[in-house]
């Protein structure tokens, strides 16, 4: 057999999304934190599409998350691993992942150190967090290299906001290249991100604590600027991109965009760069689900989707 079945602890509820979802078990329900109230409706239907809310540990590492699937799969269905923005938590992206599902992908949507059910009692600044979180991402391939209806090895990476900086962090260092990035109000010019200290907290046991000296501000300011996804450009347009960003982003500007769209033009490039007009900051009810599908599709089709087109 060419894989061999993850042990039973890994138990995983997955049912076809036409079918009702069995009752989530209570120890299975995500918990709520005074600083962020859920929004129930985003929880149940996540929870119905495959009813698999999973903790796993591997190597002594916890991870929380979603496991969103078709109960019928082909084997070796390619993996897209979504990232939430800051202050969020899995439950964020409930709304996104149907379309993804439908099309044969096994979509993981985990925490953020720091956020939802992995809190961290260890204060994680946002460079911490970018790097566990892309550290993160190789654990959770780890996790599927015996699972049957997964391959490990075919991937893609979608990211809001700051999960969208991770999810570029991840393409321009990790040895091991996603497939392809599709990144939602992001950047991979990190240079004036912190211009307006938006940035400059902790997270700690769920909480943002704001940092108190200018030390640890230019700290993370060097960090943050030097290991900004743009600072290793060839690696980083070596994946396929897409860019999507809004005019009145405030947070990432327009201009960011196109200024490495002009740069990345001396460089072999698979980029795209879509504009949505008037689109809030991290709205994720304004991208564009049915253009990121084309473009997973164009650059990871789904073992799915290839059965269906062929006579």
């Amino acid at each position: 057999m060419k894989k061999k079945l993850m042990c039973l602890f890994c138990v995983l509820l997955a049912l076809a999304l036409c079918v009702p979802a069995v009752p989530a078990q209570a120890e299975a329900q995500p918990q709520t934190t005074p600083e962020h109230e859920l929004n129930e409706d985003d929880i149940r239907e996540a929870m119905s599409m495959s009813g698999a809310y999973d903790m796993r540990e591997y190597d002594g590492e916890k991870l929380h998350f979603y496991e969103l699937r078709r109960a019928s799969l082909p084997q070796n269905s390619p993996i897209l691993i979504m990232l939430h923005d800051a202050g969020n938590r899995k439950e964020g992206m409930s709304g996104l992942v149907k379309p993804f599902v439908d099309a044969g992908y096994v979509v993981v949507v985990p925490d953020l150190p720091g956020c939802g059910e992995s809190i961290s009692d260890e204060p994680l600044d946002m460079f911490d967090i970018i790097q566990q979180a892309a550290h993160n991402v190789d654990i959770i391939r780890s996790m599927y290299e015996n699972m049957m209806y997964a391959d490990s090895e075919t991937f893609a990476l979608l990211g809001s906001s700051l999960g969208a900086l991770t999810s570029l962090y991840y393409a321009a260092y990790s040895e091991t290249k996603p497939q392809c990035v599709v990144s939602y109000y992001g950047s991979p010019d990190w240079s004036k991100l912190l211009n307006s200290g938006l940035y400059y907290t902790y997270r700690q046991n769920g909480e943002s604590v704001p940092m108190t000296t200018i030390e640890e501000k230019k700290r993370l300011h060097t960090e943050i600027t030097e290991n900004a996804p743009d600072q290793n450009m060839e690696e980083l347009l070596s994946v396929p991109l897409l860019l999507m960003n809004s005019d009145t982003d405030d947070i990432f500007p327009l201009e960011w965009i196109e200024d490495f769209q002009e740069r990345a033009a001396a460089y072999p490039n698979q980029l795209t760069v879509s504009v949505k007009e008037g689109a809030e900051h991290a709205n994720l009810g304004d991208v564009d689900v049915t253009e990121t599908a084309a473009f997973l599709q164009e650059h990871m089709p789904s073992v799915l989707a290839q059965a269906q087109t062929q006579p």
